[in-house]
């Protein structure tokens, strides 16, 4: 019923609860789905491409932690979670060059601002909303292919969730969901 695959050794944050555990695991996640789907006989690069962007779209947006009474730790590990984060999707091959390379460009503005303070954390919020969440939503309105890796990945969701929770927790295959 299920296909065998050869599960990647890929490195898992030991703490989930961590504040840069989420984009450590979105790391080895883009990696873990590059080596799985071709197994799967699925398209990997339509799958990395919808995975980059769904996280553009929403989970990254959690990463933004407010510096809450000074916390200088705090607000430093957010910006390197953002950050660690941008990396990534300005590097994903699957994702079209010119969306990488305004990803990069608004990567190289966030740098410069001061997280610690109030001001200039809002103002970076603000600038990856509109650049990143928001310019995403509208790249796929207007991009054929990206728009049908969203769909791919709607279709095979469930498949892939599968053996993607039995690398991350050993859930069984066949347990419900």
């Amino acid at each position: 019923m299920f296909s065998e695959v050869i599960q990647p050794r890929l490195p898992i944050p030991d703490d989930l609860n961590d504040q840069l555990a989420n984009s450590q695991l979105k790391v080895t996640h883009t990696e873990w789905l590059r080596q799985v789907v071709p197994q799967l006989r699925l398209d990997a690069s339509k799958l990395v491409c919808a995975f980059t962007l769904g996280n553009m779209m929403g989970d990254d947006g959690n990463e933004f932690v407010p510096p809450i009474v000074r916390d200088v730790s705090k607000a430093s590990r957010s910006k390197e979670s953002v950050l660690i984060l941008l990396d990534l999707e300005a590097n994903v091959p699957e994702l079209p060059g010119y969306f990488r390379k305004h990803i990069q460009e608004v990567r190289d503005q966030l740098v410069g601002f001061n997280w610690t303070d109030m001001v200039e954390y809002d103002n970076a919020r603000n600038l990856w909303k509109r650049e990143i969440r928001d310019y995403t939503i509208n790249q796929i309105t207007s991009d054929i292919y990206l728009q049908s890796a969203r769909e791919y990945e709607k279709h095979h969701y469930e498949t892939v969730s599968r053996y993607w929770n039995n690398f991350l927790h050993g859930t069984p295959l066949d347990a419900d969901y």
